[in-house]
């Protein structure tokens, strides 16, 4: 296999926030069709113009994604996935092909290396570029707050997971997530606020829905508690800022939806 070298904005320019589509991105995806063997592209702009409705050969195939919308481009990437052959020999190459297995690695790395806020698998289908363990998180913590009761809760959920699908928001999902679980701990447990007091007051009974090993149950409840007052403390970006520094982005969230 071989190692591929990372550019020097990989190395040392700082990544920006993820971005929903690219001017860029597109026109790399219409360059791995153009640079396709003519034979390949024509079998695959005829396929192309039953999916799409446009009338594509194989000179204007690789303007595919100009001018389509965000959905149609995301689209595009797995019916023309769909529509590869598995292998591809040439009569006027010495070599074959796997255009499948090509397209998906060039998307993928596509994806990347311009900071998307999407992925592709291996079967062709675009995805958010999180994992499942997420996606079943979210879903049952939406499910949990479909009461009445909790409507601002939910509320606060929803507007923070419209926070993480908008590239630059990620700290004010932050901020929501915590608003969302200040709102159900203070229904819960019928307390003003939500600080390290609290939670020591109803520890037994949060406990009680993590791990059997008290010990360790003990150990990130303290550790939630810490991060909760430096949260309350502070000035609102302050506070963000702490919560990163701690940790708070990849620990305490993990706790909020336990929580919910």
């Amino acid at each position: 296999m071989v190692q591929r070298a990372k550019t020097f904005s990989e190395l040392h320019v700082e990544t920006g926030p993820r971005v929903q589509d690219s001017s860029v991105l597109r026109s790399r995806c219409g360059e791995f069709l153009r640079q396709l063997p003519d034979g390949l592209k024509a079998g695959l702009a005829g396929k192309m113009s039953t999916q799409t409705g446009k009338n594509l050969n194989y000179l204007n195939l690789p303007e595919l994604f100009r001018g389509t919308s965000l959905n149609e481009f995301l689209d595009t990437i797995t019916f023309i996935f769909n529509d590869l052959p598995e292998k591809y020999e040439s009569s006027n190459a010495p070599w074959s092909m796997l255009p499948k297995a090509d397209w998906i690695k060039f998307v993928s790395r596509a994806f990347k290396e311009q900071n998307s806020v999407y992925n592709v698998r291996s079967d062709g289908s675009v995805t958010y570029a999180v994992d499942s363990g997420f996606q079943f998180a979210r879903e049952a913590a939406i499910s949990g707050l479909a009461a009445d009761r909790y409507s601002s809760a939910l509320k606060h959920l929803e507007d923070a997971l419209e926070s993480l699908a908008r590239p630059g928001t990620e700290r004010t999902a932050i901020r929501c997530i915590f608003d969302a679980v200040e709102t159900v701990f203070r229904l819960e447990f019928d307390e003003g606020s939500l600080g390290e007091k609290e939670l020591k007051r109803h520890e037994q009974k949060l406990s009680a829905g993590m791990p059997d090993d008290a010990a360790r149950a003990h150990q990130e409840w303290s550790e939630m508690s810490a991060n909760w007052d430096l949260w309350r403390e502070a000035s609102t970006e302050e506070r963000v800022n702490r919560l990163l520094q701690t940790g708070g982005e990849h620990g305490v969230i993990v706790h909020d939806a336990q929580l919910i």
